[in-house]
């Protein structure tokens, strides 16, 4: 009872500013009428997308901007950082893989806001890159294809970067105990030969440099190759066919994941198919290996007027085990905007086999179930909801799973709405609640997140962000905070502070942990394609202070 009351006393606040700033946010909006300004993605992310529009161009922070290829609208973004000629956004939603050189459209009032005066530099830098022990890739889409240029001659575009990551727990045990030298590449040439043909390139590469005593006796090889690209492409959405051969990921299939083979595409107007044969690579170097057989066929619509637009898929896909079945099922996509205003999105999957209730028997069953839409009725304000529906998925003669959530296996639903605001001065501010139910559980998982922004903090040219949840995830509760401020030094160098606090309570015994931690970020560019970033992390939980180091020098290609 307690916690509840805790709980909404927290978001009281929230939705109280909500209310009395929303109807001076929409007298704002309403000092002109909308204009359309364009750009194109310069660089891309998981989860960010760079552009080449900024405030002279009438951009703030908060607004939204709609990614298109040459098909239609593939992805939004909410705009987080702003210069005068550039900007960085998150991504909202994506129905489509992001390149650079897309098309950027932003629908900004036909005045430049005045309260945002120039900043220091005139291009938004890359955050500095995210920490992770894990050798999954970044990028979780692949390229598609070439998109169509003038130019014939060769051009390279990616990254290249050496990292290092350390950890060194100060009051457990002395010295360097976890470090993790890698080294990436990342690049992607186009027009080969002054052909349609495309070259795509992507590996990380780690090594474990703990001591023996350390490594706790780990028998794997210290250096890990990861190879996650190595793919020849000819043709592109420009053309009516394209064929791929090598180690590429089809984002025309979902769940298929990595494939080593081939797929063979071709389109006609606004209708598109193809097919795709090959093997899953090895899970511990990404080697090469036959064990694991795939086979998809796909086709897709794209097609629209100036006030809607479609984009529909349906694939089927067969994976084998040593020549066996081992999952089948068929794979949905749609997604359609209405005036720029009202975005609707779905995907589902209906696996075939079902090892779990059916014993292997062919009984068509849904695993996945994804709805979302999103409607921005004025500039100022989105709001959005979505339901999933997902279940474990069980392989046939690999015993592999894909289970629901990190805690059981049972299906899960997910309910969750959102709202964001634009506030005048610079300001942003959104709040999200969700509610999950368990098929074996008659109690509900709750959650509540809030976030409030301040670009320009009292024209200071500092960014300042508030980040705050609640949640009871039935196991535990946890609640957390969060501040940072950003800004750009000098010219070429970025600098930010964070501080999180986070507490877990246990439901079973009600012990509480307790973990606080403070970071500092720096990213200096050095010229024109190099790049240079510095994380540090000093945190405490369960009694123990831990340092955590991450950098990386980095060439980037244009």
């Amino acid at each position: 009872m307690i916690e509840a009351i805790d709980r909404r006393r927290a978001i009281i606040p929230l939705l109280f500013a909500f209310v009395l700033l929303a109807p001076a946010a929409q007298l704002a909006a309403q000092e002109s009428p909308l204009r359309e300004e364009r750009g194109s993605v310069t660089y891309v992310t998981s989860t960010m997308v760079y552009g080449d529009l900024g405030r002279r161009n009438g951009l703030r922070e908060g607004d939204t901007v709609f990614v298109s290829d040459n098909k239609g609208e593939i992805a939004s973004v909410r705009v987080l950082h702003l210069a005068s000629k550039s900007f960085s956004g998150e991504i909202i939603e994506r129905k489509g893989s992001i390149l650079q050189g897309h098309a950027l459209l932003a629908r900004v009032r036909g005045i430049v806001i005045p309260d945002q005066p120039p900043v220091l530099t005139d291009t938004i830098k890359a955050p500095v890159a995210v920490r992770s022990e894990s050798t999954t890739p970044v990028r979780t889409e692949p390229t598609r294809g070439s998109r169509p240029t003038a130019e014939t001659e060769t051009q390279l575009r990616g990254r290249i970067a050496l990292q290092y990551y350390a950890m060194n727990s100060s009051t457990a045990t002395n010295g360097l105990v976890f470090s993790q030298p890698a080294a990436v590449l990342n690049f992607t040439a186009d027009h080969l030969f002054s052909m349609p043909l495309q070259f795509s390139y992507y590996s990380n590469h780690r090594y474990d440099a703990r001591g023996d005593a350390a490594r706790n006796g780990v028998s794997q090889d210290r250096l890990r190759n990861r190879f996650y690209q190595l793919s020849l492409q000819y043709g592109g959405d420009d053309l009516p066919y394209t064929a791929v051969v090598g180690r590429f990921v089809p984002y025309q299939v979902g769940g298929i994941g990595t494939v080593d083979g081939a797929m063979l595409a071709g389109r006609s107007g606004d209708f598109e198919g193809g097919i795709i044969a090959g093997s899953q690579p090895g899970y511990t170097n990404s080697e090469i290996s036959l064990q694991d057989q795939k086979v998809a066929a796909f086709a897709g619509y794209t097609g629209g007027t100036d006030t809607w637009q479609l984009r529909s898929n349906l694939a089927f896909a067969q994976t084998y085990r040593d020549g066996a079945v081992d999952r089948g099922y068929f794979y949905l996509v749609n997604s359609m905007s209405f005036g720029g205003a009202v975005t609707l999105y779905q995907n589902a999957t209906l696996d075939l086999y079902d090892a779990d209730r059916g014993n292997g028997r062919s009984q068509p069953h849904l695993t996945d179930l994804y709805l979302s839409a999103t409607w921005r009725p004025e500039r100022w304000l989105s709001l959005s909801g979505s339901f999933a529906d997902r279940r474990s998925v069980f392989f046939l003669r690999s015993f592999a799973a894909l289970p629901d959530s990190l805690f059981n296996t049972s299906r899960l639903q997910n309910y969750q709405v959102s709202a964001g605001v634009n506030i005048p001065g610079g300001m942003y501010a959104s709040l999200t609640a969700s509610v999950r139910t368990q098929e074996t559980s008659g109690k509900a998982a709750t959650a509540y997140s809030g976030r409030y922004t301040w670009s320009n903090f009292l024209a200071s040219r500092v960014n300042i962000y508030l980040l705050g949840s609640y949640a009871d995830n039935l196991f535990n509760t946890s609640r957390s905070l969060g501040f940072e401020a950003n800004r750009d030094l000098i010219e070429g160098l970025y600098a930010a502070l964070r501080l999180q606090q986070f507490r877990y309570v246990y439901t079973q015994n009600n012990r509480a942990l307790d973990r606080i931690s403070v970071a500092t970020d720096l990213y200096y560019r050095l010229g024109g394609l190099w790049y240079l970033s510095l994380n540090y992390e000093r945190y405490w939980e369960g009694g123990i202070a831990s340092d955590r180091i991450y950098t990386e020098i980095s060439m980037r290609l244009r």
